[in-house]
């Protein structure tokens, strides 16, 4: 049925009469700003995000009357996701909002963080510097401990030289005495003999003594006489009181050589317990260089974090003032598919045209849907 034709006001009378646009059906903008605001949720496959909106005209646009259950079932999906977007984004604005609420206390938790991370790095960088000087001393202790066992080695080996030599040379006569005399005197070959008589000079036996022993143990003991046996009795006497002088050194000298083994021993416990000093300070000192880095690092941190506080802040302003958009877009676009899905014929209702530079409100929300809808 034709609709009567609209007169034209009486200025614009004797202008050329315009064509006049073809009435075109308003649920299609609405339509068109559902389906933008369907393609832009967020946590839906997209295959079923592409499914909804190719069913769009042949679900919302049929009047409620005309639909099968199946395009029923599919608008209440639609509802669904575009319910869900709506709180996304209330959800977004909430947490924006609180963040920016609690932008005051936010600041003030990182100055207290800058000043507590800068007096840590302080802290820090003065315990290297201790540690540093306890390696210093630990060094030179071990020096001064090295320094006094070589001392106390060298007072060891000079102070024990004599009582060494003394006691190498009892040893000796005990050995010969032992040995080639009792050879000497079973009657044995001329070697063990020499043997005897070489000790003898050696130790400063009397010349005459010696003569009258070679003579003596030259023999074989079944022909020696009286003279023999006095002589032999003589060395042995000299043999024994050698001995017993060498003995008595040793006994004498040796508090003194047993202080100073001490003294060397405790000498090289020192330095033993200088030098492990010295590596327990200097792993001290690591662990203050890495302990230093680390407080360095976050004292960095923590500054940054502050430098970077009025930028999140705004950052966070343009953020609710985009979500707040997209809340009131959301709401928008609500409202035309409850219109769409609630409307029960398709013919349009009849309305005055709008001028030709005033787009439909579903247009300017469709386009609006785009800018405001944050990025994925």
């Amino acid at each position: 049925m034709g609709r009567p034709a609209m007169k034209r006001p009486a200025a614009a009378a004797s202008a050329s009469p315009a064509k006049k646009p073809a009435r075109r059906d308003p649920a299609l903008g609405k339509l068109k700003a559902v389906g933008t605001a369907l393609s832009a949720a967020e946590g839906y496959p997209e295959q079923v995000i592409q499914m909804f909106a190719a069913t769009l005209e042949h679900s919302l646009l049929v009047p409620a009357p005309d639909r099968h259950e199946s395009q029923n079932a599919v608008i209440s999906m639609i509802g669904e996701v575009l319910a869900s977007e709506q709180t996304r984004f209330r959800d977004q604005a909430a947490a924006m909002s609180i963040t920016i609420a609690e932008a005051d206390s936010s600041k003030v938790l990182r100055e207290k963080a800058v000043a507590e991370t800068a007096a840590a790095a302080t802290a820090a960088g003065e315990a290297l510097e201790a540690s540093k000087a306890a390696l210093k001393e630990a060094i030179a202790n071990v020096a001064t401990a090295q320094a006094a066992l070589t001392e106390a080695k060298a007072t060891q080996k000079t102070g024990d030289a004599d009582l060494t030599k003394a006691g190498d040379r009892k040893a000796q006569l005990e050995s010969c005495f032992t040995g080639p005399y009792e050879a000497a005197k079973q009657g044995a070959d001329a070697s063990a003999l020499k043997a005897v008589l070489d000790t003898g000079k050696a130790f400063g036996f009397e010349a005459q003594l010696l003569t009258s022993a070679e003579a003596a143990l030259a023999k074989a003991p079944a022909e020696r006489g009286g003279f023999d046996g006095l002589v032999m009795e003589q060395m042995e006497q000299e043999f024994a009181k050698q001995i017993a002088a060498l003995a008595a050194t040793l006994s004498e000298g040796a508090a003194g050589m047993a202080e100073r083994a001490s003294k060397v021993e405790a000498a090289e416990k020192s330095v033993e317990t200088a030098t492990s000093h010295k590596e327990s300070s200097k792993e001290g000192v690591d662990a203050s260089q890495k302990a230093l880095s680390e407080a360095s690092s976050a004292a960095k941190a923590a500054e940054k974090a502050l430098k970077e506080f009025g930028p999140e802040l705004a950052k966070a302003a343009s953020a609710l003032a985009k979500a707040e958009s997209a809340v009131k877009v959301a709401e928008e676009v609500q409202a035309f598919y409850a219109e769409l899905r609630d409307r029960t014929s398709a013919e349009p209702p009849e309305e005055p045209e709008p001028p030709a530079e005033a787009p439909a409100d579903a247009e300017m929300a469709t386009e609006a849907i785009a800018e405001a809808l944050p990025e994925a």
